[in-house]
């Protein structure tokens, strides 16, 4: 259960720091699209969202031992169910397009199975979480 709340507190780190890094480019796109003048620096901002997006969900995962910040933060690792670091696509499947992108449908669904299947069915809360079932990952301590 502990790892539980871990993985959970990591989420929220993670998706507080993206969410802000965003909302500050987003805040200076919106100020750049009131003058004419300006529009190209409001396209460059949004473009500023991409790369910080890409950086946070695939980059530095990948690059930083299987940990995003949160992770690294509450000492937890995600490695491929064989043991190797994970791949850019797995980074960017897992931290990027699951879990931020998808996120009220994410912890409604990872809330659904982990009550369902791993407390009533298996009667196990070390059992593993959809995401790593699909993308054939792995949470460890770090």
């Amino acid at each position: 259960m502990k790892k539980l709340v871990r993985e959970i507190v990591a989420y929220g780190v993670d998706y507080l720091i993206l969410s802000v890094l965003i909302s500050i480019f987003v805040f200076c796109a919106s100020i750049f699209t009131i003058s004419s003048e300006t529009q190209n620096q409001a396209m460059l901002m949004l473009v500023c969202v991409l790369v910080v997006f890409f950086f946070c969900t695939s980059y530095i995962p990948t690059k930083q031992d299987g940990q995003t910040i949160g992770q690294k933060i509450m000492r937890l690792r995600v490695l491929n169910v064989n043991g190797k670091k994970r791949t850019y696509v797995q980074s960017f499947f897992r931290e990027g397009i699951v879990k931020i992108t998808f996120a009220p449908l994410y912890v409604l669904v990872s809330g659904g199975y982990f009550l369902i299947v791993n407390l009533l069915m298996k009667r196990d809360i070390t059992a593993e979480m959809p995401i790593d079932i699909l993308l054939k990952t792995d949470v460890v301590d770090a």
